[in-house]
């Protein structure tokens, strides 16, 4: 069984790193997987933060817990009401 972490993430990614904090510490099944939906500029932040800064692989690390997959597709973009994507 594959467990996704769903998640809507704003501007700052924090969101997703505290919520894997708080799932490590209630012990709750950790995720094999995450899917965030967002903004454009959500996702660079979801880019530079969590991906190319190392914090997720930090927090990780750190929880001495298995990173989840997070791969480009996984980050998904909102479109609006027109089907562009929202910024």
């Amino acid at each position: 069984m594959t467990i996704v972490l769903a998640a809507t993430v704003g501007i700052s990614p924090q969101v997703v790193t505290e919520t894997l904090y708080a799932t490590h510490a209630r012990g709750w099944p950790w995720p094999d997987r995450l899917v965030l939906l967002t903004t454009e500029t959500g996702r660079n932040g979801i880019r530079s933060r969590l991906l190319e800064e190392g914090r997720l692989a930090r927090l990780c690390e750190e929880l001495g817990r298995t990173r989840p997959r997070l791969a480009e597709e996984d980050v998904r973009v909102v479109p609006s009401a027109a089907g562009e994507l929202v910024a």
